[in-house]
């Protein structure tokens, strides 16, 4: 029987009930090894804070991070662990526990979710002091990744960085997916070119989200037909910044307050009559995170528009699963618009929407405990 220490800073406890689980991916993946009896032991070591009420996040944060960064070779050690699956979350800490599995010769999985210190690094200014303690960490990261016998990324542009920084660690892709349940809506409707086409986009507008690739393509939709973009949320930031946006390209603007409850999405975008979901993600970011806001247009049946880097989930949903248009080059821009406009393309996508269900489903924790089996052999 091998002794397996799971390493996440919002681990959910063993004894709670899967449908309670906020760490979904891991409370299936749990449950199917259990069914296949893989002769393993799961012991988890969490933050002292495990749940993410907002009050005194930071706070609470901080202190889960100089926890479980001092205590990982006592985790180690007190679990027995011959093998230490650690993810990314509190911030650095595949570093800590790389060094100190190396040290007591533990083996090592990785699951990578956001990489902080590539982000650091690209988002900070070059040459600053910040991005001199970035750089540091960065280069410290790239050592020890190389000490880690799997690594587990979200999407083929992470398993494309890692490779770059690590070429011979092996790699599995296992996205994410969430435990909501949601009701598919056939939201397939007749091309009128006389209607104007209908884009929303539904939740945070960050960082990591510029409206560049998206302002060229609004351009170049609306010159053949009438364009009314909708965002739902509460940001002002946002909504002035797609204001602006639209002011500036020719589309119709209107807001929407922000939908709380996730079950009511479906009915929402077929009130209004919505063609696509839009979806940013920054090149900076390619390989860094991996944007999920897909999920919540295509899970109801609302096929989406993707404006970013390759190799992405969001990529892979328009390009592999057909449920939607990518674009991350001008030219592609312009062909994408040009796939718009065309009769056909939007019937189809929405058509393809049940796929994605399908894919980022269970299923990705099932074929994770199937490798991390194989590993514990």
């Amino acid at each position: 029987m091998k002794k397996f220490l799971y390493v996440y800073e919002f681990a959910d406890k063993a004894d709670l009930p899967l449908s309670k689980k906020a760490d979904t991916l891991w409370g299936y993946s749990q449950q199917y090894l259990r069914e296949m009896k893989a002769p393993i032991e799961i012991k988890t070591a969490r933050g002292i804070f495990a749940d993410r009420r907002e009050n005194g996040l930071a706070l609470r944060r901080f202190l889960n991070f100089l926890y479980m960064h001092a205590c990982a070779p006592f985790e180690i050690l007190f679990s027995r662990a011959d093998i230490v699956f650690v993810r990314s979350t509190p911030p650095m800490m595949q570093i800590t526990y790389a060094f100190w599995a190396t040290l007591l010769r533990r083996k090592k999985i990785f699951w990578l979710m956001d990489y902080h210190p590539v982000y650091g690094v690209r988002n900070s200014k070059k040459g600053s002091i910040l991005n001199l303690i970035w750089r540091f960490f960065d280069k410290i990261d790239k050592f020890f990744l190389k000490k880690f016998d799997l690594v587990v990324c979200l999407d083929e542009a992470m398993q494309e960085l890692v490779k770059e920084r690590a070429p011979n660690v092996e790699t599995f892709v296992c996205p994410t997916f969430s435990l909501q349940e949601s009701e598919w809506l056939d939201l397939q409707k007749d091309f009128n070119p006389s209607e104007p086409l209908k884009l929303l986009y539904n939740g945070n507008l960050g960082r990591s989200h510029s409206v560049g690739r998206l302002k060229i393509l609004l351009e170049e939709i609306a010159r053949k037909r009438k364009v009314e973009f909708s965002y739902c949320g509460g940001s002002r930031h946002a909504m002035e910044t797609f204001q602006k946006m639209c002011g500036e390209c020719g589309a119709d603007f209107k807001t929407f307050d922000f939908i709380k409850d996730y079950n009511s999405l479906g009915k929402f975008y077929k009130e209004n009559g919505f063609d696509y979901g839009i979806v940013l993600l920054n090149d900076e970011l390619k390989g860094i995170v991996s944007p999920s806001k897909f999920s919540g247009y295509t899970s109801f049946g609302l096929p989406i528009i993707y404006l970013g880097p390759r190799g992405t989930n969001a990529h892979f949903v328009c390009e592999s699963l057909k449920a939607g248009v990518c674009a991350e080059t001008q030219e592609q821009i312009l062909e994408a618009a040009e796939k718009i406009n065309e009769p056909e393309t939007r019937s189809e996508c929405a058509k393809n929407t049940p796929q994605t269900a399908q894919y980022f489903s269970p299923k990705a924790a099932a074929k994770l405990s199937e490798r991390i089996a194989k590993f514990c052999e």
